[in-house]
């Protein structure tokens, strides 16, 4: 009932917003290169007729969760491949994530100024409008990060939605699989931080969360095991998770190559 009020009192704020991600959306082109690979990812994932792993000229990839791509791959089947076929899924996870935003700073603040607020500032950063428009994994991994964290807010007055807490948490991971370890932190980091958090880890329901999460990730993960044996893990892992994090992939390597990208490029 507060999202339906929420929602009609704000109607307008939704249209404007809907209308800034959506314009022009089906003109220009493709202008990164990673959209491109994940383009032709659910091409190829579409002319194979659906499939678990993800296909990039012919070879199966082992680099990331399928998640994202299939959605790209959803998109491209029922409306054609098309550029607006090819931003959708971006887009309407984007909103999906400026949506939870705003309820999150309600739930937080109890106050709806704020919740636009929020959502005016996301929506003014260059480097969320260009990936929501962008055939690429990160708005799909921020709706699963934004759902875990409003989930949890409400699962504090309703336990129960620990359950959902736990779906939103594999959503996430199986956008970007260890970025799902931030939510992750946030919730344990709170429910420690407090005499009624504590107790909350006495219930069932947190316990029975990450028994969904465990339970929504874990099939795809085993699939592959079987499938592909040590080859997945040392690409899942090994290549896109350890190397990336401690090296250049396209220059000479050096030790905390992405820490001194961050420092100079980031501050």
């Amino acid at each position: 009932a507060r999202m339906r009020r929420y929602l009609s009192r704000g109607h307008l704020g939704a249209s404007l917003v809907g209308i800034v991600m959506l314009w022009g959306s089906w003109q220009g082109s493709l202008y990164n290169s990673d959209g491109v690979i994940f383009a032709q990812m659910a091409r190829e994932m579409v002319e194979a007729g659906g499939s678990l792993e993800l296909i990039w000229q012919g070879d199966v990839v082992h680099q990331r969760p399928p998640l994202a791509v299939w959605l790209l791959a959803a998109s491209v089947d029922v409306l054609g491949e098309s550029l607006f076929a090819l931003r959708l899924p971006s887009i309407l996870m984007a909103m999906l994530s400026l949506l939870l935003l705003f309820f999150i700073a309600v739930e937080l603040f109890g106050d709806r100024r704020v919740g636009w607020l929020a959502v005016l500032l996301l929506l003014s950063l260059h480097v969320f409008y260009f990936f929501s428009r962008t055939p690429m994994t990160d708005t799909t991994m921020l709706a699963g990060l934004l759902s875990t964290i409003y989930l949890y807010l409400r699962a504090r007055t309703s336990p129960r939605l620990f359950l959902a807490v736990g779906a939103a948490l594999a959503w996430t991971a199986m956008s970007k699989n260890v970025l799902a370890l931030i939510p992750l932190a946030v919730i344990v980091v709170d429910l420690l931080s407090s005499l009624a958090g504590r107790r909350r880890l006495r219930t069932p329901w947190p316990w029975l969360g990450l028994l969904v999460a465990a339970a929504l990730t874990a099939p795809w993960h085993l699939a592959m095991t079987w499938r592909h044996g040590a080859a997945f893990w040392e690409e899942y892992i090994g290549y896109n998770l350890l190397r990336r994090t401690s090296s250049s992939l396209f220059q000479e390597p050096e030790p905390l190559y992405y820490a001194k990208q961050l420092l100079a490029f980031e501050g």
